[in-house]
């Protein structure tokens, strides 16, 4: 007869971590993809203006990553 084999309670905490890690990874990997595909469709959108009359192509917008929040929302944005 086999005996079961005890786990610590951190291998299930860990591999927790790691599905959770694995799931940041593959979102930022989808938000990659979709700045290409914008900038893609920007580059695209430029090269159709140039054909049609050789308009300036718009300022690319830079927006700025919006401020880091604290955990605790009665601090207000982290510094």
């Amino acid at each position: 007869m086999q005996r079961h084999m005890r786990l610590p309670c951190t291998y299930f905490t860990g591999r927790a971590l790691r599905e959770r890690e694995r799931e940041r990874e593959r979102e930022r990997e989808r938000e990659r993809e979709r700045e290409r595909e914008r900038e893609r469709e920007r580059e695209e959108r430029e090269r159709e203006r140039e054909r049609e009359g050789g308009t300036p192509p718009e300022p690319s917008p830079v927006t700025p990553p919006p401020p880091p929040q604290s955990k605790n929302p009665a601090y207000g944005p982290a510094i």
